[in-house]
């Protein structure tokens, strides 16, 4: 729910894929689209970001191997 924080949440995660992850509007309050906490091994594909978009990834705790086709897109 963008409504309420961000559109996509994962947790504890191992060989993650996201591929092409959009919201059809921006998450509210400045939330991020993608939140990842504490996983390994993730690959991101960022999808069509929304004017308003403050924020398309966060995330926390330990998270390794985390590559983006765009780098833009990372911290």
């Amino acid at each position: 729910d963008v409504q309420q924080g961000p559109a996509f949440t994962f947790t504890n995660c191992r060989r993650l894929v996201l591929d092409n992850l959009a919201t059809t509007q921006p998450p509210a309050g400045g939330a991020p689209v993608v939140r990842i906490t504490g996983s390994r091994d993730v690959v991101l594909t960022p999808g069509r970001v929304e004017p308003g978009t403050e924020n398309y990834l966060e995330y926390d705790g330990i998270v390794t191997g985390l590559r983006s086709n765009s780098a833009k897109h990372l911290p």
